[in-house]
């Protein structure tokens, strides 16, 4: 079985819990409105590929290039 609670009592809310199930729901959402062009494009954008980051001249050290490792998480495909 799952366990749904346990014995022990909490003592603080867990606010960075909810916001992160908060903010994956919001994404899964909007990925729903977009058209599959659209998806894709943010897939390419947001997501980690693998091919960018074997190319060491292409990594430089903007801070942009390391942002998929971040948003990738919240990608639904």
């Amino acid at each position: 079985m799952i366990p749904i609670r346990d014995c022990l009592v909490r003592r603080y809310t867990p606010y960075m819990t909810w916001l992160i199930i908060a903010l994956n729901c919001f994404i899964f959402l909007f990925e729903i409105m977009l058209s599959e062009k659209e998806l894709d494009y943010i897939f390419h954008l947001f997501g980690i590929i693998r091919a960018i980051y074997m190319l060491l001249e292409v990594i430089s050290l903007n801070p942009i290039y390391y942002l998929p490792f971040l948003t990738s998480m919240f990608l639904h495909g």
